[in-house]
Order: C-alpha cells, then sequence, then structure tokens
C-alpha cells in the first residue's frame, strides 16, 4: 500500500476505493435495473471509476468518475 494521495509505487486507498465502487456499481445495473427492466448487459459491459483525493477549507473531500462501457451495443 502507498500513503494516502501519494502517486508512489503501490496501491493507495483512492484506487482500492475506487475498485469497490466500480464492483458495486456494475453489480446494481446488472443485477438490479436491468433485471428489473429484463434486459440483459452485455457481457463486456466495463465500469471505470476514478477517484480522487481534495483538500478545500481544511478538509478533504473524495470525488468520483463513473465511466460507463457497452462497447456490444455502440
Amino acid at each position: 500500500m502507498s500513503v494516502l494521495g501519494s502517486k508512489g509505487a503501490g496501491t493507495n486507498p483512492e484506487q482500492l476505493l475506487a475498485a469497490g465502487w466500480s464492483a458495486c456499481f456494475i453489480g446494481a445495473m446488472m443485477g438490479h435495473a436491468a433485471a428489473k427492466l429484463k434486459i440483459a448487459l452485455p457481457a463486456d459491459t466495463a465500469v471505470d471509476t476514478e477517484v480522487d483525493l481534495g483538500t478545500t477549507g481544511g478538509a478533504y473531500f473524495l470525488q468520483a468518475r463513473l465511466n460507463v462501457s457497452l462497447p456490444s451495443l455502440a
């Protein structure tokens, strides 16, 4: 593991959060939303989540971007 907010060698906490968030989001899409709509998402569906640690006014915050890819629907 590397230190919070660092770009050094090793996995940092932001990367672990991004991996978990991606897995949860795709699970919710496939396991709940798609099933409720009675549609099947393509097997190549992917979610790439980017998480950043920032500061403002002396406080820390996280921001995230979820990039959803549905290649076989394009």
